[in-house]
């Protein structure tokens, strides 16, 4: 109880949880060099980051689009047919094309 870190590891895995204990949340920079050799990194969050991103749109949360606004989103998955959109929209049922959209945009291969 207290712990700022707390290591749980086992045979084929680890895992660190660190508390910010009122510190200022960890930016997209400072926890990128703490992921080490993948191929590739999928990142949830940090939406004003200038990275690649793929906007998931569900209309009936009632939330408008963000990538008429955000140059970094490459693509919309969405529940819903959309329509006028310059970019891909991919259905978010279909989760082979989204795989096969990420590897082809980012020049991988798959196994």
């Amino acid at each position: 109880a207290g712990a700022t870190e707390v290591l749980v590891t086992s045979s084929n895995r680890w895992a660190l949880m660190h508390e910010h204990r009122g510190d200022p949340e960890a930016t997209f920079d400072s926890l990128l060099p703490r992921i080490h050799s993948v191929d590739l990194l999928l990142v949830e969050g940090f939406k004003e980051y200038a990275h690649d991103k793929i906007e998931v749109h569900r209309p009936s949360v009632g939330k408008p689009l963000l990538c008429p606004n955000d140059p970094h989103i490459i693509a919309v998955a969405s529940d819903t047919v959309l329509s006028g959109l310059a970019i891909p929209v991919l259905s978010l049922d279909d989760i082979a094309a989204i795989a096969d959209f990420i590897v082809e945009r980012c020049g991988l291969e798959r196994d």
